[in-house]
């Protein structure tokens, strides 16, 4: 299912993606870390790299539901963690 939103003049089209956990990692800085996960997606060839929220646990080879945000005007592409899959 996609929706469309407008914001700041720009169309955005967003759906619900889901794609396997395969690394982990942090980024250090003067307020402390930011955690990613590395996940893989079916129709791209290189993995993607995505922030994990506050709290939220890492959980290797777990299936991840994402929000990508695409902007129509020149498909680039954002995701958002939404949750585990549970299986």
């Amino acid at each position: 299912m996609a929706v469309w939103f407008s914001f700041d003049d720009e169309a955005y089209v967003f759906e619900e993606v889901v794609g396997l956990v395969e690394n982990s990692g942090a980024a250090l800085h003067q307020m402390g870390h930011t955690s990613f996960l590395s996940v893989r997606l079916s129709d791209l060839k290189v993995p993607i790299k995505i922030e994990v929220p506050r709290g939220a646990k890492i959980k290797i080879g777990s299936k991840l539901l994402l929000s990508k945000a695409t902007l129509k005007s020149s498909d680039k592409s954002t995701y958002t963690f939404v949750r585990y899959v549970d299986l």
